[in-house]
């Protein structure tokens, strides 16, 4: 049976084809439905995903764990896009944090986090989510994303507020106007993965004390905000799944264990899980 599984992301989406044939591993730009149509999303496929299948049959099943996945609205905007790639197929459209939650647990219960491109973290009993406290997205939360921490960074920059080194450093490879971020931020169609593109220059500066302090910050407010507001928190077993979460992890772990939290485990991304519950592996 021919396969393709999906992790969407604000940033990427990670695709993983699996037949008798062989296996397909690539990444296409992401697919939010909050922040494109079907149109665009089948203009991405057309030009990304599809060249690449090209030699391969088309699958028989598709499984789509997308951020912004969270109604049916939502869900019917990808499965528009895909049944026009794959009109055969039968499509299950699902978001993100059940993917991870399926990806991180398989059948076990335990609290399931992202920390990508966006944030958001769930209670999962083994088969459903439970528990799922509002993270708001880019603009009014996400606090601990990806997007999140380069857009504090901006704005700490903009403000002259980051360390005269890091000032220059930053200015010197970016070379950004206060123009430049305002019309990413308002007239550009994707203001996550614009900030979100700051987060290596972040990490490259870890060992600057005050750099640690910032990020410690950022992934405080999500424990205190999100994590935290899940009822007996303490009480289950906790995985993160996220480039975030897996490049910070040290810095994680710590913060994690100020607020009582047992960390079994950090993936950077779910697709290995995920094949592993739809029994692909």
């Amino acid at each position: 049976m021919a396969i393709l599984i999906a992790d969407s992301g604000g940033t990427k989406t990670s695709w993983v084809y699996v037949s008798h044939t062989g296996r397909l591993e690539l990444q296409t730009p992401g697919l939010h439905p909050f922040y494109m149509g079907s149109a665009d999303m089948l203009h991405v496929l057309h030009r990304t995903l599809l060249p690449a299948m090209q030699a391969h049959a088309a699958p028989e099943a598709v499984f789509f764990y997308g951020a912004g996945c969270s109604s049916e609205e939502k869900k019917q905007i990808v499965a528009a896009a895909l049944k026009t790639c794959f009109p055969h197929a039968r499509l299950e459209i699902e978001h993100d944090m059940l993917g991870a939650a399926r990806a991180l647990w398989q059948d076990q219960q335990g609290i399931a986090a992202i920390l990508g491109t966006g944030a958001n973290v769930c209670l999962y009993d083994g088969k459903t989510v439970v528990s799922n406290p509002p993270s708001l997205g880019f603009w009014l939360g996400d606090e601990g994303s990806g997007a999140y921490l380069g857009r504090e960074w901006v704005k700490a920059y903009l403000h002259a507020l980051l360390p005269p080194t890091l000032q220059e450093a930053f200015r010197m490879r970016y070379h950004l106007s206060i123009e430049d971020v305002l019309r990413a931020a308002y007239h550009e169609a994707h203001p996550n993965r614009y900030f979100a593109q700051f987060v290596p220059f972040i990490k490259e500066h870890l060992s600057n004390e005050w750099v640690a302090g910032f990020v410690r910050h950022a992934f405080e407010l999500f424990f205190e905000r999100y994590l935290c507001k899940i009822e007996g928190y303490y009480l289950y077993p906790a995985a993160f799944t996220g480039s975030v979460a897996y490049h910070f992890q040290e810095l994680l772990l710590a913060v994690a264990q100020n607020f009582d939290v047992q960390v079994q485990r950090i993936e950077q991304s779910p697709l290995p899980g995920l094949l592993k519950y739809h029994k692909v592996i």
